[in-house]
């Protein structure tokens, strides 16, 4: 069986799926014992979209054992346009972020979060969608680093975290009737 008809095959097999939504978003943060996230914003040039303080209560009722800067990107969009955004964002503040990396106290990351099967989620082009047509829709599935976003990543020593959750209806395992 040669690749093309592997792929017209696959395509019918996917044309015939259903739908899956992905709420999906991503942030920056950095994260610091002392220096509080006035100080933070101050070096960097840049107000944060969230701030926490050290001892402040989460939302779970935990006390927060560091202060942390966050911005956010929260849209529609592919996960790593969203992340590209974030890189354009803090582009000025670069230099800092590298002074920061060899700071003991200050870390920084990139947090990812995709909620699969999610109600309030977006979908990509359903099946049979012509190529044109289907780059005009979300891409929620999948995702992709460009060389910048790794050396960005790379020379400010921030962490990458990638939380994925599946929300799709526990199944019923006939077994156990």
């Amino acid at each position: 069986m040669t690749g093309r008809i592997r792929w017209a095959e696959n395509v019918q097999l996917w044309s015939n799926l259903p739908v899956m939504k992905v709420r999906q978003y991503c942030y920056f943060a950095v994260d610091s014992a002392m220096t509080p996230t006035s100080t933070m914003t101050a070096l960097l040039g840049i107000e944060p979209d969230v701030a926490h303080t050290k001892g402040d209560l989460t939302a779970s009722g935990r006390v927060r054992g560091l202060n942390e800067w966050r911005i956010v990107e929260e849209t529609n969009d592919a996960i790593d346009d969203q992340i590209q955004r974030l890189i354009d964002r803090l582009a000025p503040c670069r230099p800092q972020l590298v002074k920061w990396a060899e700071d003991q106290d200050i870390s920084s990351r990139l947090q990812i979060v995709r909620y699969y099967h999610d109600p309030d989620g977006s979908h990509g082009a359903p099946g049979g969608t012509q190529i044109g047509e289907a780059r005009k829709w979300p891409r929620p599935l999948g995702w992709h680093l460009s060389v910048e976003v790794l050396q960005f990543l790379s020379s400010t020593s921030t962490d990458l975290d990638v939380d994925e959750y599946d929300f799709s209806p526990d199944e019923v395992d006939t077994n156990e009737v």
